[in-house]
């Protein structure tokens, strides 16, 4: 009978193991933490206590990430063994702070409050056509981000963005620096496909406002739009992302998961926290699309 328990807990553990890990080494288990699957709830419970489904979705955004107001930040909770989809609500970085916003505001909209539409919705902004393949289909980019939601239908240009000035990026970070990326250390065959990504957004026109004409743009700015920082440094795009929060005094503020202050805040404004970087050279500026059931 003890024989028995034992070899059924092995196939468990086997059956565990393979879903985990599916031939081609693309894990197909999405990934979620205790404290983080609390807050979603805690989201989950606001959202309909309060009705947020009928803000509209710039205001429902920041209804989000005001729940991330003060949380820890944290680069890196994207990377692992596998590629799966991960949400961590206990440390954000730029782009996850921005990106969990975004997409508990679109799920808010449908009324789907559950933790698969979260992650479904996730996948759907993060990899290329919504499809988790391997390392290589995650939109590790800022440009490739914003092409391939913008080709989704998820978020749109502000005119503003074609009144500044055209760039075409010269993307080569990646492929040239793998001593960053434990991925292409163990997979050096996706090199080549970083590269071929780099290549295809090298040709893709871009628009932004130079840093010195931000505030004459900042009056066309709401909530919830979302903040990309243009870099002059070698090799990148944009160098960080944030949200609009407009302020009692309709002051269009720049909120994001701070790497110096440790934390997700509320700056200053978004004109004055661009020019207060040298290498900043102006920002691309995004509305998400209202979701339609």
């Amino acid at each position: 009978m003890q024989k028995n328990i034992k070899i059924a807990i092995v196939i468990i553990l086997i059956s565990i193991i393979s879903l985990q890990k599916p031939l081609g080494g693309t894990a197909i288990i999405p990934s979620l933490d205790l404290l983080s699957e609390q807050r979603t709830n805690t989201i989950f419970k606001l959202a309909k206590d309060e009705d947020w489904k009928l803000l509209p979705i710039g205001d429902r955004i920041i209804k989000v990430a005001l729940q991330f107001l003060g949380t820890d930040y944290k680069g890196g909770t994207l990377e692992g063994d596998y590629e799966i989809c991960r949400v961590n609500l206990n440390g954000l970085d730029c782009v996850t702070f921005v990106e969990n916003s975004l997409d508990f505001a679109r799920i808010i909209k449908k009324d789907k409050l559950t933790i698969e539409a979260l992650f479904e919705e996730v996948t759907a902004t993060r990899y290329r056509d919504g499809q988790i393949i391997d390392y290589t289909s995650r939109l590790h980019y800022t440009a490739d981000w914003i092409n391939q939601n913008v080709i989704n239908g998820i978020v749109e240009y502000l005119p503003e963005n074609s009144r500044g000035e055209k760039i075409r990026f010269n993307l080569n970070f990646i492929s040239q620096n793998i001593k960053y990326y434990s991925a292409l250390q163990k997979h050096p065959e996706f090199i080549d496909k970083i590269k071929e990504t780099e290549d295809n957004l090298n040709q893709i026109d871009y628009y932004y406002i130079p840093k010195e004409n931000i505030a004459n743009h900042e009056k066309h700015f709401q909530n919830g739009d979302i903040v990309c920082i243009v870099t002059s440094k070698s090799g990148l795009d944009y160098s960080h992302l944030g949200l609009i929060f407009v302020d009692s005094e309709n002051r269009k503020r720049f909120m994001h998961a701070s790497s110096t202050k440790k934390q997700v805040v509320i700056d200053t404004t978004v004109s004055v926290y661009v020019n207060s970087v040298k290498s900043n050279k102006g920002i691309t500026i995004l509305r998400a699309k209202e979701v339609f059931d």
